[in-house]
């Protein structure tokens, strides 16, 4: 293993002995990944102040500045980490608003016209994801949590940050929810592994549904590609690109160190309890 490996590994069993969440924890070292191959730092050199500043530079022009800071958060735990806390850098300032600008606001009747699209569409799964979140609150990556035995209870328990959070489970959303167990042949969850559709990640990268022909990857007004991903409930920006090709690599490479694993652990899972039958 590499001296740059051992560091990242290392970095993730720190993380998990904070207590910091999965998300968090793959986050922070997919992060720290992104700026040592930025740097050109892949074997294990010792990062400088003018590689963070550079970094930070290249953040601000290819991310939103909420995007940047949450990296720069990532990369500041890991320098302190290894023990260069004197290169850490101060996230981007933001002016917060007051109040939220009712654009962003979903009203009830938009929040309908969603659903019904969703079942109109034949897409009963993303409107009981709607319908739930509708219902309780709950965020996208929390949706795990809604299982068959929580519906037996009428309530999910969600752990996180250290808290636990009770949710009542309406009447009239346990219903549906049930019925879609049913005609989906659940038997655990409603099919939500970590807010993470296994099926949809296991599918080949191509996507005739957006202007690039290779799904994340979209072609903006301006003429740059952009590169997203989804994954566990979360989309994350990839950045934008002059070329084509480097916006796919860099969805190729997002795919490769975020969905790779985790369909490794879960098809290894799944035959391991196949064998238990």
């Amino acid at each position: 293993m590499e001296k740059k490996d051992r560091q990242l590994e290392n970095f993730k069993i720190y993380l998990k002995e904070q207590e910091k969440s999965k998300n968090t924890v793959d986050k922070y070292v997919g992060d720290a990944r992104r700026f040592l191959r930025f740097a050109g730092l892949e074997r294990g050199e010792k990062p400088q102040k003018e590689h963070v500043m550079k970094y930070k530079e290249y953040l601000l022009e290819h991310y939103q500045v909420s995007s940047a800071n949450s990296m720069i958060a990532a990369l500041n735990c890991y320098l302190k980490f290894i023990g260069r806390g004197e290169c850490c850098i101060q996230a981007f300032r933001i002016q917060r608003q007051v109040f939220r600008s009712e654009k962003r606001e979903l009203n009830r009747r938009e929040y309908q016209r969603l659903v019904e699209e969703a079942q109109r569409r034949g897409k009963g799964r993303l409107s009981g994801i709607l319908q739930t979140i509708g219902a309780t609150g709950i965020r996208i990556s929390e949706l795990n949590c809604i299982t068959v035995e929580a519906l037996g209870q009428r309530m999910a328990r969600i752990c996180s940050k250290g808290k636990i959070r009770i949710i009542l489970l309406p009447e009239s959303l346990v219903r549906m929810l049930r019925e879609t167990v049913r005609r989906e042949n659940m038997k655990k969850a409603i099919h939500f592994v970590e807010g993470t559709c296994v099926e949809r990640i296991a599918k080949s990268g191509t996507c005739s549904g957006n202007t690039g022909g290779c799904r994340g990857v979209y072609q903006r007004e301006n003429g740059r590609w952009r590169a997203a991903i989804g994954f566990q409930g979360k989309v994350y920006n990839l950045g934008t690109f002059q070329c084509f090709e480097d916006a796919v690599k860099a969805r190729m490479d997002a795919e490769e160190r975020m969905y790779a694993p985790f369909l490794d652990r879960y098809f290894r899972k799944k035959e391991e309890g196949d064998s238990g039958c």
